[in-house]
């Protein structure tokens, strides 16, 4: 951790394999304040804990692997990314509002660097039809690659809408690899919003 600056820094600290941020934290030893208190997203300050704290879970079971990187305080992208061999399209989406790792409101932005960076990640592992990435930018607002998702993401519909159907043409392709794919006219920027409700039952 001291390589990664802790504790002047924060750091991360999650398990190889977990799906929606479940045993991710946020090392740090900053003092809270009232202020951070009454600023800081309940969904982020959940996750912050200091060394000590971390120790005292991790004595009450059997050690889990873990991993511990860099913490990343800028925007998180979600990339959606659709490749055959004739064909590469890489859709980044901001996720600018998440709950247990899943995005509730998100929107597209077609930053050049983030889709070459897909772009070339998909080539050199040889991915094909739909699946996705996802970075984070670092304190200079340099997009650091936090995952891969070899499968269709949840949000993925953002592309759909955005104007390139790669979950459609993902099985299409698949189906028939003689056909070839129409790359899209053009990207229109899209915004989207999920919701979660039940309905009462009568």
């Amino acid at each position: 951790m001291e390589a990664l600056g802790y504790p002047e820094k924060k750091v991360i600290v999650k398990p190889p394999i977990a799906s929606g941020s479940r045993g991710l934290r946020i090392l740090t030893d900053e003092i809270q304040t009232v202020g951070d208190f009454l600023s800081t997203k309940p969904e982020i300050a959940g996750m912050c804990c200091s060394f000590q704290e971390l120790i005292k879970i991790l004595r009450n079971g059997e050690w889990p692997e873990l991993i511990i990187s860099e913490f990343l305080p800028g925007k998180e992208y979600s990339v959606d990314h659709y490749r055959d061999n004739d064909l590469s399209i890489a859709i980044p989406r901001i996720r600018t509002k998440m709950r247990s790792g899943i995005s509730f409101n998100a929107q597209t932005d077609l930053r050049e660097d983030i889709m070459n960076y897909s772009t070339k990640l998909a080539n050199i592992l040889d991915l094909k039809f739909a699946f996705g990435f996802q970075f984070r930018a670092d304190n200079e607002g340099v997009p650091r690659l936090l995952e891969c998702n070899p499968r269709i993401m949840g949000t993925m519909v953002a592309g759909c809408l955005a104007g390139f159907n790669m979950i459609y043409y993902s099985i299409i392709r698949a189906a028939n690899p003689t056909i070839r794919i129409p790359p899209p006219e053009k990207i229109t920027p899209v915004r989207l919003q999920r919701y979660w409700g039940f309905k009462r039952s009568a």
